[in-house]
């Protein structure tokens, strides 16, 4: 289960690396994979993530909130017995890169939701956190067939070292705009979307420290 929801990382990571490279290249018609990502209050997509040897999983990204040009991105990864990790984002920008995140909120099971600092911690300030780069190659558009229902999909090509990766994009999905992805062993396929998204977390979180110190930990420890 935990390779699964890393399954989940590595996908959005392989769409948030298509972004940035659009972004070098916004004066290209490839700038359009840069605005994938455009968040809209109440936009939201499931996915279904397969992998060889691991349960299937399916996890869930949403636009559930708006303060000034800031928006609430939340995902939710199921982790088995642990039950589901929430992570809801403040974001200014694209939630992969670090930069644009203003707030953090956390959330495993049933434990209490924490506001996670988002300051870079002593003795690591300047260090650079990168996405993936690779050689990124349009292969147009095609007919997608997914649980969601069928979509005319720009299909992108990521080889990054020795991974190859491919994301099938269309308009009016979810944050992303992603409809497949594909990696090695890994699928990951959109099984719903809409527009009416509400935060999972209604209670206010607490600040980090103590209260979370059992978090991750087996129940009844």
């Amino acid at each position: 289960m935990r390779k699964a929801a890393a399954l989940v990382s590595l996908a959005l990571m392989l769409c948030a690396a298509v972004g940035v490279q659009a972004f070098d290249l916004r004066v290209a018609p490839s700038a359009q994979i840069f605005a994938e990502f455009k968040p809209v209050v109440g936009a939201w997509a499931e996915y279904l993530v397969t992998s060889e040897g691991e349960k299937p999983l399916v996890t869930r990204l949403s636009i559930v909130g708006q303060e000034g040009e800031a928006f609430w991105y939340e995902a939710v990864v199921p982790m088995g017995e642990e039950g589901d990790m929430i992570t809801k984002l403040l974001v200014a920008g694209d939630p992969q890169s670090p930069e644009s995140v203003r707030r953090m909120i956390l959330k495993m099971g049933d434990q209490p939701a924490m506001e996670m600092p988002t300051e870079a911690p002593e003795g690591t300030e300047g260090a650079e956190v990168e996405l993936p780069k690779g050689e990124f190659t349009e292969l147009g558009v095609e007919t997608v067939v997914v649980p969601a229902g069928t979509f005319e999909a720009k299909h992108v090509r990521v080889v990054h070292e020795e991974t190859t990766g491919d994301v099938w994009l269309a308009t009016g999905v979810g944050p992303y705009g992603m409809v497949k992805t594909t990696s090695g062993d890994i699928e990951m396929v959109l099984t719903a979307y809409g527009d009416d998204a509400k935060s999972v977390i209604t209670e206010t979180p607490v600040p980090f420290g103590i209260q979370g110190m059992s978090f991750g930990m087996p129940k009844g420890q």
